[in-house]
Parts: C-alpha cells; structure tokens; sequence
C-alpha cells in the first residue's frame, strides 16, 4: 500500500482577491448531466444520463466510452489518476481513464450494494459505507480483501477522510451514528467518540475533516433564550473548541474542506473560512441563473454544472497541490548522515522559495515544519538561530509537480561551540497608574548546549510596586528581582510574568523602564541577554495599536542603518463576547530584510508565518480573550517582533507599516501606520547631502519659519517634528511660504524632518524655548 498524504491550503491572506473565476467546457451528449470529476493528473469524466466520457484537461472533445453507466454512481479518482465508480451490484475500477474497467469484489456483508457509498481515500485505499444496515468496511489492497470496521450506524453520506495511516470517521446526523471515530489500518484498532457528549451543549448540524485531522463542526447552542451558531474545532486527545460566532451564508449549497480550508458554494456567492474568518468570493464567469450543482473535484478545481447540460470549471485550483516539510535536526554523530534518533532543532528559520512563491517560519518543538505549496522548483533554506551552529547543508533544491506532491527535506546542524545561546526578551501591552500591570518574560535557549547556572536579572522601575510572578523569585530590594532558571536544557523556552502595581505618584505621561540581564557559566557570545524596553504610563489610548521601538528600548521614529526596529503590535477586545482567536496581518515594508526578523515575547501563545506579499500572520488560537467589559485588565494582548531595514536602503528611507487585527469572524481593525526614519544615530543629527535649506528663530517658541530655496520647495509634501527619544512629536503638510506651528511642544531639543513621497530630502535640530 502506498499512502499518499496530501496537506491542502489556501493562499488567502488579506487582502483577499475575492474571485472563483470559471470557463465554460464543451458540453456532452445526453439529456442530463449527473456528475462530473478531474484528477491530479489531468484526466476528466463526467456521467449523463446516456453514457460515461472522458478527456484529459488539455483536450476539448469528450469521448464516450463504451461502458453501461445507467446505474453509475459517483466519479472519484485515487492520486495516482486510476478512476472508480460504482453501479449497483459492484465497485468499478480503470486504469486508462475509463476505457476499460475492471470489476472489483464488494464485502460479503453487504447485501443492497445500491445503498451503500464508496469512498476512494488514497491509491488502493477504498472505504464504504453500507446505508442499509449501517456497516462500514475498507480495504487498503484495492479490494483484494476487506476489513469489517464495526457496526457503526452511519447515516447518508458521513464525512470520511484518511490522514496519515488514521481513516477518520465523522457522522453527526441525527439519523446516524452521531460519533467521531479513526481507525488505524496498520492495526485495525478504533477510536469511537459520542459526538452528543463531546460536543455538549452544541448540536452539531455537519462536519467536516481536513487533511491533518482537524474535524471542524457546524454547532448550534439551545442552552440560552436563543440559540447561537458557533464553528467548533476538535483533535483527537484535545477539548473541542469553539472559534466564535459561524455566519453560514444564507444560500449556501455545498460544503467542502479543501485543506485546511472550509469553503461554502452558493448559487451566487462563495465564502471561504481560512482559519480566522469567513470571506466572500464572487463569481466571475459562472451565468447566475439555472440550478447548480457544485461539485470539488480531487485536484481541488471547482465544477459547476449548470441545469444539468452545461459545465464550468474554476481556471485555478482551490488549494495547493503539494506539501514540503522536514525536520531540523542535530547531528551528534558530526557526520552529515541522517539519524532519526536524533534531536530536533526549535526555533530555527526555514523558509521556502520559488517562482512568485515565498513561506518562511521557525521550526516546531521537535524540529519539525511543513509548508503547503503549487507545484514548480522550491530552494528549503535553514537559518541557524545563533552562534555555535553549522549546518550540513544551508539550502536545498527539490521539485513538486503531479508525479511527487509531497517532498521531504531534512537538515543537519553540528555543533561547533561548547555553550548556550540564551536570548530574553520581555514587554506589556500597556502601563497604567494606581493599577496592576504585569510584563510577560521569555527565555529561550537555542544551544547548542545546555545552559548552566542560569540567572535572570530584572531591574524594574522606581514607580514599579512588585509584589509577586509566576515562577519563583527573590526580591534583592526594591527594585531589583532575580530568578535562578538553573539548567536550561537545548529547546528550552520558558514564558512567565511578573505583576506589579505602578504608583500613583508617577505623572501621567511619564516613561518607564524595565531592563533585564541573564547569565550564565557557559554562554555564546550573542546581543540579546540583556533587553531594556521603555513605556509611558498612559490614560485612554486607541487599544488597537502599533508602535516601533528603537534598539535601545525606546518607542522612537529613527533607527540607524543595520539597527533593529522592534514592532509592538497591541490588541483588545471591546466588544460584547469572549474572543476565541485573534488573527494579527502585518503586510511587512519590502524595505525590510526578512532574514534578520526575530519573533519576541507575546502577550498569550500563537503560531505564525511569513506569506507573500510579504506578510507576516500570526495566529492567536484558543486565546479566549474575555471583553472589556467582562474583565478589562484582561481584554489585552501584544505581539512583539524586531527586523532590520535593508542595508541596501540609505539615510532619509523612511518605512511605513501597519497591521490588520481580526477577532473571531470580525472585519478587520487597522491599526495606526507607523513611520520609522533610517538617520545616522538615534539623536539629535544634521541630515547630510539633502537639500539646503535653514530654520529660524533657534530657540523657537510658538512659529519655525523655513528658508528654502525656490527651486526645493515644490519637492516637499510633509514635515515630521521628532522629539529627543525619536518620537514623532508633531507632522502635518507642507505649505510653501508658511510658518510651521510648535506652540504644543515642550520645551527641548528637537529635529525636523522635510519629506518628500516618504524620503527625506532634509533634516535640521532646532530648541523650543520657554513660552513667557
């Protein structure tokens, strides 16, 4: 047996392009059109009334194929192109597309074939379902022999999947079984679970199952004055999930997982879940009278037929054909030879690469990753995360195309260094007074070896009342904690939180300072074991924020060439539920260097990649975040991650950003755009080699007039005003001939930035004195 294991996935990240864009077929002979399919490899059929046909996708006349299909049920093909079908008395099988066909025996058990529905889940892996009696029997030998799989009451067309070496079994009807089952066809063993009490207090209305096992579950609650409709998620071993609210289109017809996707087909719109949310997808070319029957075929091409007599397909598939995954491993035999007792490697980058194709993302707690991609030419590149690391191999070259969707790429690392490369990382999503606040602390080690005598160090702020964290502690005085972490073994990455109350004789306004240091006996040398980050105390502010924070910790508009810019990305629910996940988009500024960016610390736990475009989505997963009005301390979260600019981009770059934030099924809530400046120093400097020009009077107290030569002036369109920590103080147009207004900034030292379509043309330092 050959068992293909296919991971589907859309690509639809915002913006979405929003179409299903559809090309008519020529139709066939026959007075009606019952069903219609296409496999990976590029083989067509379809059943009429009078007859079978076939084509392959390249050619444009059907065929007819000799073959009785009064009786023929459905069309379905096995990954390797063989097509099945079944009339009522047995399974019918071809190898050349339905020219010939071959009979194949049905289980003794089944005694009114006609009622039963086969299921073609892999080459050679054939499920059925006997609706009759409620039997249920598979074969993983095309037939040859067949397994009883119990008496399990299935009602009419139950969702079937085979994942892994897994055959998952789902039947929510109220008619049927209403169980979740999987079967291991090495072993024969089954896993039946009552879907009533699993999924109490939902009725679940129908299922689906995508291809690494998620079961997704349309469930209605009745337990309130009103029923509520919810999209629940289960995993063998895990607690079904709800998602949030589920807005089920109203004309919805057909259902269908495609990957890790759920799509719903209506007569005149389709919606596609992707993970976080439903999005609509228009129609271009399908006419939008006439019945329709939608039909996925095995290579994810939409069919469309249309009363019966006309055919449309999608020009594009729904999901990518192939899946590249691997491990990252270390090689402790120092031999460049795969060993699959060896350990797997976190937190190291991978990225995949092809024509019009980028992912990029770390590597999971055993080493793991996986990528689902179109077929065409990949480079797999590893990044090694830190110091003390070689890789066998930094990159390799593989192809996907229909004769091998799957590909697996495995990389090897040598130590090259006896020490510990421990980096720390922390932040808050905000400051307030006379309150609790707390900052979320990660330490994560990525080795090579273990860490020894391992010890954070934690300087807080003189308005920072601590009083307690999560893991053990020893307050040296007021303002000083540490923490003894002891051992910390390769992989390890431990999150905890300290809380403290920030005083209420700070000012509003006023900035705070957390910095931390972590030692050991056996550490790399590496820039990130000591971290400050800085923060005013706020009032009211805008929850759906983000800011930059320059290397120094300070939230700041300017960073130097070859500096980082660390992004604070910071949410809220404000609304009237519980949020059961919080997709965060950041379309990533293609002036950033995407091989320096650096995940960091995070309000509550999330998984994230790096798409096209390129952006950067990160997925908040059963973070249950309760609204504001419920718990408002705890209606917060954040997301921090830092990355370079370019080196290839000079001073006066400017490099604006912003994100997308999606609670449950929500619209998205766009944060403010953030605009970093690239300036020599994080300071106070005169911008070299732009245009002249000079400010006056200096000091200033309410006007800065501007002397710019007549030929410059037309150039600018903005000026931004920074403060000392490169904050933007003040900006607004440019108007020729017109006084700049600084009457709201304190006194101080500051610096003025001309810009023209985001490049700064010129920058000059000038004080703002005392008003009298």
């Amino acid at each position: 047996m050959k068992v293909l294991v296919l991971i589907l996935s859309v690509a639809l990240y915002w913006p979405l392009v929003g179409q299903i864009v559809f090309e008519e077929l020529d139709a066939v002979s026959g007075l009606y059109l019952w069903s219609i399919n296409e496999s990976r490899k590029g083989s067509q059929s379809a059943i009429s009334s009078d007859a079978l046909f076939g084509k392959t996708v390249t050619s444009t006349t059907w065929i007819e194929r000799s073959v009785d299909a009064s009786d023929m049920d459905e069309l379905m093909y096995s990954p390797d192109g063989d097509l099945y079908t079944k009339n009522n008395n047995t399974i019918l099988h071809s190898l050349d597309n339905g020219e010939i066909f071959a009979s194949i025996d049905i289980p003794n058990g089944i005694f009114i074939f006609e009622l039963a529905d086969l299921y073609v889940l892999d080459d050679d892996v054939l499920f059925i379902s006997d609706n009759a009696f409620g039997h249920c029997y598979y074969s993983i030998n095309n037939g040859q022999s067949w397994v009883w799989c119990g008496l399990l009451l299935l009602s009419l067309d139950p969702e079937i999947k085979l994942v892994d070496n897994f055959i998952y079994v789902a039947d929510p009807s109220q008619e049927g079984a209403k169980i979740i089952a999987r079967i291991n066809v090495n072993t024969s063993q089954m896993e039946i679970i009552d879907m009533t009490s699993l999924t109490d207090p939902w009725t679940i209305i129908f299922s689906k199952i995508t291809e690494d096992g998620t079961i997704f579950m349309y469930g209605r609650d009745n337990s309130g004055p009103q029923y509520v409709d919810h999209l629940l998620h289960y995993k063998f071993g895990q607690n079904v999930e709800s998602l949030g609210l589920f807005p089920i289109p109203i004309d919805a017809r057909s259902c269908y997982a495609v990957g890790s996707a759920l799509y719903t087909f209506g007569f005149y719109t389709a919606h596609v879940y992707n993970g976080f949310e439903f999005q609509p997808l228009s129609y271009i070319g399908l006419p939008l009278e006439g019945e329709k029957r939608f039909i996925l075929s095995d290579n994810a091409h939409l069919y469309v037929i249309v009363d019966h007599t006309r055919i449309f397909r999608s020009v594009r598939s729904l999901a990518f054909a192939g899946v590249i995954s691997g491990k990252v491993d270390l090689d402790e035999d120092q031999g460049c030879i795969p060993d699959v007792t060896e350990t797997g490697l976190a937190f190291w980058n991978v990225t995949v690469e092809g024509a019009n194709f980028f992912r990029a993302g770390i590597s999971g707690p055993n080493g793991e990753f996986r990528y689902m991609v179109p077929e065409g030419e990949y480079t797999v590149r590893a990044q090694t995360p830190g110091p003390g690391w070689e890789l066998c191999e930094d990159d390799i070259n593989i192809i996907v195309d229909a004769d091998q969707l799957t590909a697996t790429v495995d990389f090897l690392s040598q130590a090259t260094g006896h020490c510990a490369n421990l980096s720390l990382d922390f932040s808050t999503p905000l400051l307030r007074r006379c309150f609790e606040n707390y900052y979320t602390i990660r330490v994560r080690n990525t080795g090579p070896q273990a860490s020894t005598g391992t010890t954070l160090i934690l300087h807080l702020d003189p308005f920072f009342n601590f009083h307690s964290a999560s893991i053990p502690f020893h307050q040296i005085d007021a303002t000083t904690v540490s923490f003894n972490l002891e051992a910390l073994e390769l992989n390890a990455n431990q999150i905890f939180r300290i809380f403290f109350t920030l005083s209420c004789q700070a000012e509003l306004g006023m900035e705070h300072c957390l910095s931390g240091n972590i030692t050991g006996d056996n550490l790399c040398a590496d820039d990130h074991t000591f971290t400050t980050e800085c923060q005013v105390n706020i009032g009211s502010f805008d929850p759906n924020d983000k800011r930059s924070f320059n290397e120094n910790g300070r939230e700041s508009a300017q960073v130097d060439k070859g500096e980082y810019i660390s992004y604070h990305i910071r949410f809220q629910n404000t609304g009237t539920d519980t949020a059961f996940t919080v997709r965060i988009i950041d379309p990533l500024s293609p002036y950033l260097d995407l091989n320096t960016l650096e995940m960091l610390s995070s309000s509550h736990p999330y998984t994230y990649e790096i798409t096209d475009g390129p952006m950067l989505v990160a997925d908040f997963r059963n973070i249950h975040l309760p609204d504001s009005t419920t718990n408002e301390p705890a209606s917060h979260g954040f997301l921090k991650f830092r990355v370079k600019p370019l080196p290839s981009f000079d001073y006066g770059t400017t490099i604006a950003n912003k994100a997308g934030i999606f609670f449950d099924f929500n619209d998205a809530i766009l944060t403010n755009e953030t605009i970093t400046v690239i300036l020599p120093g994080v300071g106070i400097h005169d911008q070299p080699k732009l245009i002249d020009f000079t400010v006056f009077p200096n000091p200033a107290k309410h006007v800065l007039e501007l002397n710019i030569a007549e030929t410059h002036r037309n150039l600018i369109d903005t000026w931004i005003i920074f403060d000392r920590y490169g904050r933007i103080a003040t900006q607004a147009l440019y108007l020729p001939d017109r006084a700049l207004n600084i009457t709201s900034l304190a006194p101080g030292a500051y610096t003025l930035l001309l810009v023209s379509n985001r490049k700064v043309m010129g920058a000059k330092t000038f004080v703002k004195g005392e008003s009298p």
